[in-house]
């Protein structure tokens, strides 16, 4: 067994986290403003059931592994390459890498949202990691490679989402 954690995997506990928080967050304001708290054994059954969906969570998801039509060095290359591109604020680059969708989406209004982003964590220091991965688009059956990259800046790090088709245009860019 890998000692590497699935990216997707990753997502899915932080979600998960955030609603815990949210539940959180509710009960506090219940208890702030007066309102009855919940029981005991109702915050035992919650709390339980949580854990059951993180065993379920755990146990349910593996690794995909890289379509073959991929070739590992070169999504690494194109990922970093988007990256410098995001820190450098490279409209016309992403979007001559990008598909035709992506293209649509990714109006320089909406980049220039993306970069204003970016500069707010600060100066970029380096690639610390990036983990590859496949999915199958369910709508065209056409293999994705999803490469998450971990990048340090002065500030913060990020975690970058990019996906690439098999033409290695670029479909998907998220930051976290």
């Amino acid at each position: 067994m890998s000692s590497e954690l699935n990216p997707w995997l990753l997502e899915g506990i932080f979600a998960l986290f955030d609603v815990v928080g949210i539940i959180y967050i509710i009960n506090s304001k219940k208890i702030l403003y007066g309102g009855k708290s919940m029981r005991r054994k109702k915050k035992i059954g919650l709390i339980s059931l949580l854990i059951l969906v993180c065993i379920f969570t755990l146990s349910a998801c593996s690794k995909n592994k890289l379509s073959d039509e991929f070739d590992q060095g070169k999504v690494e290359e194109a990922a970093k390459s988007i990256v410098d591109m995001v820190n450098k604020g490279d409209a016309e680059g992403i979007q001559e890498l990008s598909n035709e969708q992506m293209k649509q989406a990714m109006t320089e209004d909406v980049l220039s949202q993306v970069f204003d982003a970016v500069k707010q964590f600060g100066e970029y220091k380096e690639i610390t990691k990036i983990d590859l991965t496949g999915v199958e688009d369910k709508s065209s059956g056409q293999s994705i490679a999803v490469a998450v990259v971990k990048a340090k800046y002065a500030e913060k790090d990020v975690i970058y989402t990019i996906s690439f088709d098999t033409d290695m245009k670029l479909v998907g860019l998220y930051l976290k």
